[in-house]
């Protein structure tokens, strides 16, 4: 099984790539976003004028097999911490590639990082990471954040407004994390230089999950008691019960659409599909 190696300072996290045939384990792509082709002169064909750093920006496709869990959890922390002072280096075991490579996440996506937590596993994720291999970073933020973790085997709970509702089984989870607020700058060295900014990150939780049993009450408990009530500055409780070695997180629902529930044809009045929760980690406020 092939691997590569992403650390900071003394913590690292090896990367198994996802066995798949013919599927794309290890991409990478460059291009020349600070170049200049002036398009406005009368000539047939553009002028060129490429001076400043170009960009590399490598794709990981991934699993976790073997404490899948605690892995994924120490992965999405470096990709979402503060640098302090030490920058990320990637290794891979291709002879076409340096080693290590200095990398950050991807500047500007909120989604660097995905993990999926498929249905029906008990030790098992997939990850897709993108870096951009960079010449150095500027400025060294040193906040303390972690991922909140905890031991046992869920339920997951919200909790809002003094009400709880526990989601059923049959659920399918997915974290991302990023550092959209982080930019890429051009230089004159062959790469740029990224900026780890005192911003906020991105950590935002997925869920699809169906309701079988106390219907109506548990979707009028998510719907009306919990989404559609004003938060103030408390939010959402996500507790995860410590399924996936997860814990409690502070959460609020991001965007206009963060909630869908379906009935479908077929199914009755038996069954509701809660498609989309989409859940955006806040700061925790007393």
């Amino acid at each position: 099984m092939v691997t590569v190696t992403l650390s900071r300072g003394t913590t690292s996290v090896e990367i198994p790539l996802l066995e798949s045939g013919g599927s794309p384990l290890f991409s990478t792509d460059f291009g020349k976003p600070f170049a200049n082709l002036h398009t406005s002169s009368g000539s047939v064909n553009p002028r060129v004028q490429d001076r400043w750093s170009s960009q590399i920006n490598h794709t990981i496709i991934g699993k976790f097999t073997d404490n899948a869990f605690s892995k994924s959890i120490k992965l999405a922390d470096l990709i979402k911490g503060d640098p302090a002072g030490q920058d990320l280096e990637l290794s891979t075991p291709f002879a076409d590639y340096p080693e290590p490579m200095l990398v950050a996440p991807q500047a500007a996506n909120a989604g660097a990082l995905s993990i999926d937590y498929p249905k029906g596993y008990s030790d098992y994720t997939t990850i897709q990471l993108q870096l951009s291999q960079i010449s150095q970073s500027i400025t060294a933020p040193d906040r303390q954040s972690g991922t909140p973790t905890a031991s046992g085997n869920g339920p997951i709970e919200l909790r809002a407004n003094g009400n709880t509702v526990q989601l059923d089984t049959d659920i399918s989870v997915s974290r991302s994390v990023g550092r959209p607020n982080d930019s890429m700058t051009k230089s004159q060295s062959d790469l740029g230089r990224y900026i780890y900014k005192h911003k906020v990150t991105a950590d935002n939780f997925s869920i699809s999950f169906q309701i079988t049993d106390n219907i109506q009450s548990k979707l009028s408990t998510i719907t009306n008691d919990i989404f559609r009530r004003k938060l103030g500055r408390t939010g959402i409780t996500l507790d995860f019960n410590g399924l996936y070695d997860l814990g409690s997180f502070s959460v609020f629902p991001e965007g206009s659409a963060p909630i869908r529930y379906q009935r479908r044809a077929g199914y009755g009045e038996g069954q509701i599909n809660l498609p989309t929760l989409d859940l955006r980690v806040i700061r925790e406020t007393q």
